[in-house]
């Protein structure tokens, strides 16, 4: 349902708007026309309700369960809300799920599942494959002695022993049933210099695709790993795995057997279930230095995919929980060295996994948004970014250029939601996703707005903006009285406005990045442009009030 909808601002009682808004502590702050529209879901660590708003924070759908999340969830395109659940078990640690479900869009629940015994526990994160199966990450219990032999130190394993991380996907079937189809343990990648008379031993920095099973273990903790995402690469047909307390991210090979997932051969890639690519933290394969450490605790890591402009990168977000020069976080975009058909680059003996540098990063410490735990990050098909301040409950839409242009605060906690300048306890939320307005999960669905989540809530000027050339059944129409005056360009972009439209013009190079942004509306338009290198770019033009009046040209920048 795509329409646009504007709330009058209103005085109450004698109160004016701007003492009003003085007061807002939750739900939405911005909504601006270059936000992508969409549908934002969310569900709070500490509520069992799973809830989907849209740019204006209203409330659209909302599904009721049993449990608080373990923690993600998710809408399919066919309608259908899948999420993990927090499920009591014989483990217990951060991030902990255990049971799966798939509720329809009428909030009936089809299907539940639980990976969640004495020997297993599901948690954090899941991936629903194409073919309808779900890879699922959890933790499995191993032995003091089992570690041991593994060449663990043993000074290392505390109380509650070890318990490292795999990956199993499971065929649904009936309403709570499932078949492990294929699996993965990390165990079964092992390396370590500790003991020459145990399992695995080697020399760690020779031995990039293993893991080294005394690293960051310094506090005995049996969830020594901490893993908190999984991804799937349809292209490579390979799995993305992020590692909290490894500081990296690494990727295998799930066009194996299980059987070859165990070993060291086979597969489209030829190592079996060892590691492909790693990056993040060197030290964890024993190389480079404290200085080459470029992730901290990291959430979210996953390839971009779809409309986005940059499909094919790895975004995530880097929460920066112990970096040298302060806790704060970034959201990250890099571009692995990837080949067509998915090998990765290797680097030389001593070297480390590249790239050096990032491809683009929004926060630096001086914006001050910082979660130490939690929170995720994507990009949408307009190429704006949105990411989860997870600890905060706060979720924040910024272009490439790091603008902000979407706020919203989370107003639910463990009780629901809360009134309108109050600061809620416990609003922390895993992550976020946006959905387009045209999902195919919406076709035929109500979207009618129900309101703000938030109790008392404001007065509201929010505006919907749908996408170009979504907002009405005509499609696009240029804007009206707009002219591009000369082309190509050197010095000023020259532009008459005879309609004296309220225009937002913006400048785009030949890789989709925005370089140039500003708002226009006098009758004739000079923005100097000299900054700019020489070369061919994209200029857009949209009318403000009219979001499906916008017009394009191809613009020839040449001193």
């Amino acid at each position: 349902m795509l329409f646009m909808r504007v709330f009058l601002v209103l005085s109450l009682f004698g109160l004016s708007l701007n003492l009003a808004v003085g007061q807002q502590t939750i739900g939405l702050f911005e909504n601006d026309s270059t936000a992508f529209d969409g549908y934002t879901l969310f569900a709070p660590t500490t509520n069992d309700k799973a809830y989907l708003i849209d740019n204006c924070g209203e409330l659209i759908r909302s599904w009721d369960t049993n449990y608080t999340p373990g923690m993600d969830v998710e809408l399919l395109p066919d309608g259908r809300l899948v999420r993990a659940a927090r499920w009591n078990g014989s483990f217990n640690a951060g991030g902990v799920g255990g049971r799966i479900e798939i509720y329809n869009w009428e909030g009936e629940l089809e299907w539940g599942y639980i990976y969640a015994d004495e020997l297993v526990h599901q948690h954090h994160d899941f991936e629903v494959l194409p073919n309808g199966n779900i890879l699922l990450l959890a933790w499995e219990d191993k032995t003091e002695a089992e570690a041991i032999q593994a060449g663990r130190d043993p000074d290392l394993i505390g109380l509650n022993g070890v318990w490292p991380d795999h990956v199993v996907e499971i065929e649904p079937f009936g309403i709570n049933q499932g078949n492990i189809v294929w699996e993965w343990h990390a165990w079964d990648h092992l390396v370590q210099d500790y003991d020459p008379d145990k399992d695995n031993f080697g020399v760690v920095a020779d031995h990039p695709e293993l893991i080294n099973v005394n690293y960051g273990v310094g506090n005995g903790s049996a969830d020594w790993m901490h893993c908190n995402s999984i991804d799937y690469v349809e292209e490579f047909d390979q799995i993305i795995i992020g590692s909290r307390d490894f500081n990296e991210f690494w990727i295998i090979d799930h066009s194996t057997t299980s059987a070859e997932a165990a070993g060291h051969t086979g597969g489209n890639f030829g190592k079996g279930g060892d590691v492909l690519y790693r990056w993040g933290n060197p030290a964890a394969y024993d190389r480079g230095t404290p200085a080459d450490q470029k992730l901290f605790g990291q959430h979210h890591v996953h390839y971009i995919k779809g409309d986005a402009p940059y499909n094919g990168k790895i975004i995530l977000y880097n929460n920066g929980a112990g970096r040298p020069d302060g806790a704060y976080s970034t959201v990250e975009i890099l571009d692995p060295p990837v080949d067509e058909n998915g090998f990765y680059e290797q680097p030389a003996p001593g070297e480390t996994f590249g790239p050096e540098t990032l491809f683009w990063v929004y926060g630096n410490g001086l914006n001050q948004f910082y979660s130490p735990n939690v929170s995720g990050a994507t990009q949408l098909p307009n190429g704006n970014v949105l990411f989860c301040v997870g600890s905060q409950g706060l979720f924040l839409e910024v272009t490439l250029a790091g603008e902000v242009v979407w706020e919203y605060k989370n107003p639910v906690a463990q009780n629901g939601p809360n009134p309108q300048g109050t600061n809620p306890p416990q609003n922390a939320v895993f992550r976020t996703y946006r959905y387009p307005a045209d999902f195919p999960a919406f076709e035929g669905k109500d979207l009618t707005p129900q309101g703000p989540l938030e109790l008392d809530p404001l007065p509201s000027d929010c505006v919907l903006y749908p996408e170009p050339g979504l907002a009405s059944v005509s499609g696009p129409i240029a804007v009206e009285g707009l002219q591009l005056l000369q082309n190509p360009v050197s010095q000023w972009l020259s532009l008459e406005n005879t309609g004296l439209r309220n225009l937002h013009v913006e400048v785009f190079d030949l890789a989709g990045r925005k370089v140039f942004s500003t708002r226009e509306s006098n009758e004739q338009i000079q923005i100097d442009i000299s900054r700019l290198h020489n070369g061919m770019y994209i200029l857009k033009v949209n009318d403000v009030e009219q979001r499906n009046a916008y017009s394009i040209f191809k613009l020839i920048k040449h001193d």
